[in-house]
């Protein structure tokens, strides 16, 4: 039996405003955000599903009031708090009030940027960085109104984690040996001591990094990081705890000709994860449990035309299959079983739970993962099987290869990336898995081309996964899979759009999924079998105020 859910009504409104006000103390200013989301969903009408309401409604009205205080021109805090009122609450019911963010931040002496509090931070590929999830549409165009409100209530920032904690940094100036020299720190507490049961508590969490970025040359620059997440064992009961050093050294050379600017890049490093195992009756005496180190190396070369409308970039990796790094391998989405879907999550009178879909990824905030892992998260091979944790993806060897277009004033827009990749050891079996990826799109106006006076754009973009092994009838996998995204958004007349955006999801064939131990040791497999189609679209009508101000 198939059962659908839709969305009937959607409607949403943004705003951002700001006021200044000065004082003898300093200045105060503020700035906020607001939104009214309203929903309806159901049922199609010849479900057969008796149980589950037939229509469901939901909403809420919230306010982001940012205050900004600068007691003087050195130092800025900064806090949000957030007021939140569900529709169908009723004298104070359903309404919350909570402090969302609280930073302090500046500059010391013109020298060194500091900055204490809830932190967007990003440090390197392989030690501290946040790859786009699976919902990200490359254009940034189709379901904004879903992705907006996913983004933001996870705190995505462009590819920074939010933590909090302490951050400072500075740079020096040389007349000789080197130009200059950045020097960036931070220390920052990404889950604090958390119960368990009423006897068992989970330790603190903490993570630091460290950076230095040297310029030698005006083409030469080098960089190093080195970045630690472990957890503190006395701040909890748990008598096994993690420590995962990560250190990664960077090697750029840029070199600008009449045939364009060439950057060639070069990356080593590699990583410890160590489990110890303390004794609460004897502090000083602790042992390894489990240990494990792994290395990786890149190589890649990028060409940008000499009037900036192009770029061209490829390269080689190799990530063992040991290397872990709680900062860079930590996914975005979060597939865990235990979680339930928030739309209609029984379906068939309660018999079993809905299963998971691109709707899920791309309307639901509570998929969003905000915390650091120590240990490879769950994911869905059908959305995204060959690099699911991003570049720093563990036990992957091969090449890839990108071409974009950059200049805005184009008419057209064009996307082309692929690569190939293997494994470095295969799984269960001397097999190795062998993947293939290749994405395409483009993006436009048709306004002037038809002559209409009106800008209509569009966007289209097509992502192809392959995997496959060899081996006898237990050991061999195929699994193909495809995301199309399309987009188009029409103006009817003066800031007033007719828009339109479809998803299709598409996944057949078999594969393995990993199943691991508490300690993210490999210890089964499990073999699953694939046949999705997955299609969502939308289309409505969008005011736009201004630029961050809409309703649809």
């Amino acid at each position: 039996m198939k059962y659908l859910s839709w969305m009937c009504l959607f409607c949403g409104l943004s705003f951002l405003g700001w006021s200044q006000k000065d004082s003898q103390d300093g200045n105060i200013w503020l700035d906020g955000f607001a939104r009214t989301f309203f929903s309806r969903d159901a049922l199609p009408p010849n479900s057969e599903d008796t149980l589950s309401s037939r229509s469901s409604a939901q909403g809420y009205n919230l306010l982001d009031l940012n205050t900004h205080v600068n007691p003087n021109e050195e130092v800025e805090v900064f806090a949000q708090v957030r007021i939140r009122n569900e529709f169908g609450g009723f004298f104070g019911q359903g309404t919350s009030v909570e402090v969302r963010q609280l930073r302090a931040s500046g500059v010391l002496r013109d020298r060194v940027r500091f900055g204490v509090g809830d932190l967007f931070l990003r440090q390197s590929t392989f030690t501290l960085s946040a790859p786009d999830h699976e919902g990200t549409d490359p254009w940034g165009k189709a379901f904004r109104n879903y992705t907006d409100i996913v983004d933001y209530e996870n705190f995505f920032v462009d590819d920074r984690w939010r933590m909090q904690g302490l951050q400072a940094g500075t740079t020096f100036r040389f007349d000789r040996g080197l130009r200059t020299l950045g020097c960036d720190g931070f220390v920052t507490r990404p889950r604090g001591s958390e119960a368990l049961s009423e006897t068992s508590y989970a330790p603190d969490q903490i993570f630091t990094g460290v950076s230095l970025v040297a310029q030698i040359t005006k083409e030469w620059s080098l960089q190093a990081h080195h970045s630690n997440f472990f957890e503190a064992p006395l701040t909890g009961t748990q008598t096994t705890t993690i420590g995962n050093p990560v250190w990664h050294v960077k090697a750029i050379r840029n070199l600008t000709t009449e045939a364009g600017h060439w950057q060639w890049t070069g990356d080593v490093g590699w990583s410890q994860r160590i489990w110890s195992h303390h004794d609460p009756e004897v502090l000083d005496l602790d042992s390894v449990a489990s240990s494990s180190e792994g290395l990786f190396w890149t190589a890649a070369a990028a060409w940008t035309a000499p009037d900036s409308s192009w770029r061209v970039e490829g390269g080689w990796r190799h990530v063992e299959p040991d290397f872990r790094s709680a900062g860079a391998q930590t996914k975005r989405m979060s597939y865990g079983s235990d979680q339930m879907a928030q739309v209609y999550p029984m379906l068939g009178n309660g018999q079993f739970l809905r299963p998971f879909g691109m709707f899920d990824v791309l309307s639901d905030p509570t998929r969003g993962n905000q915390l650091l892992q120590g240990t490879l998260m769950p994911f869905h091979p059908v959305y995204g099987n060959v690099m699911p944790y991003g570049a720093a993806t563990p036990n992957r060897q091969g090449g890839w290869m990108s071409a974009q277009t950059l200049s805005s004033a184009r008419p057209t827009q064009w996307k082309l990336e692929g690569g190939l990749y293997t494994e470095i050891v295969g799984q269960g079996t001397v097999e190795k898995r062998k993947f293939g990826t290749l994405g395409m799109g483009a993006s436009g106006d048709l306004g002037d081309w038809l002559g209409s006076g009106r800008s209509w754009t569009w966007s289209v973009y097509e992502r192809l996964e392959h995997t496959r092994r060899g081996g006898n009838d237990i050991e061999s996998i195929q699994l193909t899979s495809s995301h199309l995204t399309m987009s188009s958004a029409f103006s009817l007349a003066d800031d007033l759009f007719l828009q339109a955006s479809v998803k299709h999801v598409m996944g057949e064939g078999q594969e393995y999924l990993n199943v691991r131990d508490e300690l993210g040791a490999l210890v089964n497999y499990e073999r699953v079998e694939y046949d999705v189609k997955d299609w969502m679209a939308m289309g409505g009508l969008t005011y736009q105020f201004s630029d961050h101000v809409y309703t649809s």
